[in-house]
């Protein structure tokens, strides 16, 4: 009776270190993965700007700030009223905190207007008409739909 017992607590024994070697093996794989991760070290910012200027936007600009090339023109032949882009850049994670982008824009009446502390993130972005800014600023944040 008492070997049985005996074999019977070593089994459960046996398989209770089994078992944690692999939770240890798969933690370390997380491990390995986040250092990957960090390795390559690149973040991503991303803007969905929506157009509701109730015009097209025929210059579209996102572009660090203090900079003077503005880069491509994003709206590419024409940002149609109530149409909307998704605008990305990468920086190094270790870079992100500091950086600073000028969301600039154009529309077809030949309006310009910037906004010039866009911050490094994640966010839904509308265009306001001239009318709509009215002197404060020419863009509204909206909540990220997930």
């Amino acid at each position: 009776m008492k070997k049985k017992m005996f074999v019977a607590v070593a089994a459960v024994l046996a398989i209770s270190m089994l078992a944690g070697c692999g939770a240890s093996s798969k933690s370390n794989t997380n491990s390995e993965n986040s250092s990957s991760i960090a390795q390559t070290g690149e973040q991503t910012a991303t803007y969905n700007v929506v157009n509701t200027t109730g015009e097209t936007v025929t210059e579209l600009y996102l572009y660090k700030a203090g900079s003077e090339d503005k880069g491509e023109n994003r709206a590419n032949a024409g940002l149609a009223a109530d149409a909307s882009v998704v605008l990305t850049d990468t920086a190094a994670a270790d870079e992100v905190e500091g950086i600073t982008y000028v969301l600039e824009f154009t529309t077809e009446s030949g309006a310009t207007q910037k906004f010039e502390t866009l911050n490094f993130e994640e966010v839904n972005i509308e265009l306001l008409s001239v009318d709509a800014a009215a002197g404060a600023t020419p863009i509204v944040f909206g909540a990220l739909q997930k």
